[in-house]
């Protein structure tokens, strides 16, 4: 581990108790997994809006009524 590793861990965490720690890195660990969910869910939408369009099932409009 280099230096400069440990100056950041320091600058970052300091003046944290540790259990502060643990806390940070388990609400850093669930943000990025609710971030996964969303982009997942935004990407689900995106394809259900383009093959309904191309299908000519409805507008874009009338898609966003139902999202």
């Amino acid at each position: 581990m280099s230096e400069q590793t440990i100056y950041m861990w320091r600058k970052r965490f300091g003046a944290m108790r540790s259990d502060k720690v643990t806390q940070l890195q388990r609400l850093e660990t669930e943000n990025a997994r609710l971030k996964k969910m969303l982009a997942g869910r935004d990407l689900e939408i995106y394809a259900t809006t383009e093959i309904a369009q191309e299908v000519g099932i409805c507008t874009r409009q009338e898609l966003a009524f139902f999202v």
